[in-house]
């Protein structure tokens, strides 16, 4: 039986959701954008802001379950090796969020009528949503700052793409929503809570 490993895969899923819904976003952007999406950030549009949640959520639906099934990412453990290197022990108990059950569809879809799921291919998904929808206005935020200031861009340690903080504001804010998220809903019932 295996089990999952507290926050490594839940870690490099919200920074690859972050990461692609940008990269979904922009092209989308440059395919079909017209509309602008708002002032502090003129490159932005509507079109891509949208092709890049739909995007992002199409390829985290397609990829959930491989990502839920390899096992290099599914291992729970009850001590953490400190000598670098050293195996991973997994732990024989699963946790619940990862236990399959059958969920009812409001209407038939393709004659189904009900679907399998997990609380995790859940959350999943709702990382999927708030990575799309709402930590790009981490990166509008870091727009107005750099108005306010009079300065293009935070730095030129990554030419080209404004600085090394350029590229984490949106990841900064996700991190801080899904470790709170993570710990609070999905695993409360097997985390000891002083």
């Amino acid at each position: 039986m295996s089990c999952y490993y507290f926050g490594a895969a839940w870690g490099l899923f919200v920074l690859f959701s972050v990461i692609l819904n940008d990269i979904f976003a922009f092209f989308a952007g440059r395919s079909f954008g017209r509309t602008k999406l708002i002032s502090l950030s003129p490159n932005k549009t509507l079109e891509g802001f949208i092709g890049g949640a739909i995007s992002n959520f199409i390829f985290t639906f397609l990829m959930i379950d491989w990502a839920f099934s390899v096992e290099s990412f599914i291992c729970m453990i009850d001590k953490v090796p400190i000598q670098p290197f050293a195996p991973i022990v997994c732990s024989d108990t699963m946790s619940s969020a990862y236990l399959t059950y059958e969920q009812a569809l409001p209407f038939p879809i393709f004659g189904h009528t009900h679907f399998t799921t997990s609380k995790a291919v859940i959350t999943a998904l709702f990382f999927c949503l708030y990575a799309s929808l709402v930590s790009p206005f981490a990166g509008f935020l870091a727009s107005g700052v750099k108005r306010a200031f009079k300065i293009k861009d935070f730095g030129n340690s990554i030419p080209g793409h404004g600085g090394f903080l350029d590229r984490f504001d949106c990841i900064l804010m996700m991190g801080c929503f899904s470790g709170v998220f993570l710990k609070n809903v999905l695993f409360h019932d097997q985390l000891d809570v002083q």
